[in-house]
């Protein structure tokens, strides 16, 4: 299985927001806008050899920022420069190991 692809951050109101995988960001987010009656935004996409792995340690990472459903993460502003810098050296030698 390719698992090249992309890792996505979506905003939803509220400071809600989606970290998810795809080969194409911008059709899942057409996808999930069909179901919101607001407005999303694909803040930030990352391309990655493996999108399994490097969404999984970003789930990981930001697990405690779950919402109740658990589909969607309360992110603070910081939290979203980071996951959009890819600070986190940490972060990407975790997704490579798994990949190995």
């Amino acid at each position: 299985m390719n698992k090249s692809g992309y890792v996505y951050l979506i905003q939803y109101p509220n400071n809600h927001y989606k970290i998810g995988r795809s080969k194409s960001p911008a059709n899942r987010l057409k996808q999930l806008q069909r179901t919101s009656p607001q407005r999303l935004y694909l803040l930030h996409t990352i391309r990655t050899p493996d999108m399994v792995a490097l969404e999984k340690a970003l789930h990981q990472q930001y697990g405690t920022k779950k919402d109740r459903r658990g589909e969607y993460f309360r992110l603070s502003d910081d939290d979203v420069w980071a996951i959009a810098s890819l600070i986190s050296p940490k972060l990407l030698d975790a997704a490579s190991q798994a990949a190995e």
